[in-house]
């Protein structure tokens, strides 16, 4: 694991998501923990280290997700 700071496009991408999907996530105190990078309207960011642990905590839901019928592949 790296603190490599990554985009929102590149989150939405490895988790398969939109960006407005990490929005309402974000909205909701849910998803990956995330960073305002700059000052006024500043960008969102994610630390590597952040999904990482995220994706590790919710493997299943997310498998469920990108998989669909419950994370049974076939």
């Amino acid at each position: 694991m790296t603190n490599e700071i990554l985009t929102e496009k590149e989150v939405g991408d490895l988790l398969r998501v939109s960006r407005s999907r990490l929005a309402t996530w974000r909205s909701k105190g849910g998803g990956p923990a995330w960073i305002k990078a700059g000052d006024g309207k500043a960008a969102v960011r994610y630390l590597r280290v952040d999904v990482d642990a995220w994706i590790s905590l919710h493997r299943r839901e997310l498998l469920a997700a990108v998989v669909g019928d419950g994370g049974v592949e076939e």
